[in-house]
């Protein structure tokens, strides 16, 4: 007799295999993406949250990775053909520069990169002969921001569709998550997430998903299956739990960034300037606000000092977490000379304006008033200091 009830939840279903009652239907299952398997194949659990992903970003579907860096590897490697080139920006996150600036070019890929400001006037001159582009928007970890939009009509007509040799728009909004940005509304192909960060939102798994159209993500699936980057079903049940509460986290987090960047841009004593796009004095405010929902949790600031005056700021703090990685539910402060962006060239770090006193925050659900108390403390002394030195030496 069937059961009258059913878990609220999505059970974990941890075995490896499936079992069939024929050895036909396995056969059958072992040719397709859709159905259970073979959990490097496909697994009831990570099955349910990619489904629901998938209608979060507005995708056909969507296939979950081990990790954020799986996810750009994978959405990288099984869209280009060998040899094929691809156009990144140059501002975006360390592991997806060192994975642009020598594994892609190792494989046989060739990579044309390109400032924000500089983006659409490169993609149209390579429109004819490229195979993707790799956009990051909010760009870690000065926010700037991408219009998606004129890069995909910079593309021109290879972008449309799924064809073989067509185009494909790769877009990271790992920053933005899809309640601030949908990528795919803005003419992405593919809306990529490192899903550590904002979607878990609680600092207790690692995962990456990729969402967009059927045929490119039954490459992305292919390529999974392949490699074996697959998240695991105590992650994907973590995954789940953290989209329940996404939206009430991230709009809780826009409002409470906004009025600390608003509050730190006048502290000009001690601050030289502060990245966020809900300040009119972003170079990106106005896209921003054309474009977004909302402005994020993140920002970053530039101190007034020397690196060793910036460590010492950051080590008066105690209401900020000195961790790595962003987006949960807990304050983190972290550097990313030294962290995110430690495997860049010192040349290309000066270039995207990543130098020894920009610090990062990352705003949890503390409220912002605990945190304008925690800054404004370490401000206090950083100008203390600063006021009986010398000189203020330029960084």
């Amino acid at each position: 007799m069937p059961s009258p009830s059913c878990p609220l939840r999505e059970p974990i279903v941890r075995a490896s295999t499936a079992v069939f009652d024929s050895i036909e239907s396995a056969a059958r299952a072992g040719l397709t993406h859709d159905g259970f398997f073979y959990s490097r194949w496909s697994n009831p659990t990570v099955d349910a949250v990619e489904h629901s992903i998938a209608s979060l970003e507005g995708g056909e579907r969507a296939v979950l990775f081990s990790s954020g860096m799986a996810a750009i590897a994978g959405s990288l490697i099984a869209t280009l053909p060998r040899g094929g080139m691809v156009i990144a920006q140059e501002e975006v996150y360390g592991g997806t520069d060192e994975l642009l600036r020598h594994e892609l070019p190792r494989l046989g890929f060739e990579v044309v990169r390109a400032p924000v400001g500089d983006l659409c006037d490169t993609v149209q001159r390579h429109a004819d002969t490229l195979s993707a582009v790799y956009c990051e928007t909010p760009t870690n970890p000065t926010l700037r921001i991408v219009d998606l939009r004129r890069v995909r009509e910079a593309m021109g007509s290879r972008a449309e569709g799924h064809r073989a040799g067509a185009s494909t728009l790769i877009v990271d909004a790992t920053l933005a998550t899809p309640i601030n940005l949908r990528p795919l509304e803005h003419g992405a192909h593919l809306s990529l997430h490192s899903a550590t960060k904002y979607l878990g939102g609680h600092h207790d798994l690692l995962a990456g998903v990729v969402s967009g159209d059927a045929a490119r993500m039954a490459a992305l699936w292919r390529h999974r299956k392949l490699h074996g980057a697959v998240l695991d079903p105590e992650a994907a049940s973590l995954l789940a739990r953290g989209l329940d509460t996404l939206a009430l986290r991230v709009r809780a987090q826009n409002a409470d960034t906004t009025r600390i960047v608003h509050a730190l841009s006048s502290r000009t004593r001690s601050v030289r300037r502060v990245h966020h796009p809900a300040l009119p004095s972003h170079p990106d405010h106005a896209l921003a606000n054309a474009t977004m929902r909302g402005f994020g949790g993140l920002f970053a600031v530039e101190l007034e000092g020397d690196r060793a005056s910036t460590f010492r700021f950051v080590d008066r703090l105690t209401r900020f977490a000195k961790a790595v990685s962003l987006g949960g539910v807990h304050a983190i402060v972290s550097l990313p000379s030294v962290s995110s962006h430690v495997g860049l060239p010192p040349d290309a770090r000066a270039r995207l304006g990543i130098t020894d006193t920009l610090v990062r925050f990352s705003v949890g659900v503390e409220g912002a008033e605990p945190l304008l108390v925690d800054l404004g403390a370490a401000l206090d002394a950083l100008e203390a200091e600063l006021s009986t030195s010398p000189h203020r030496e330029a960084t």
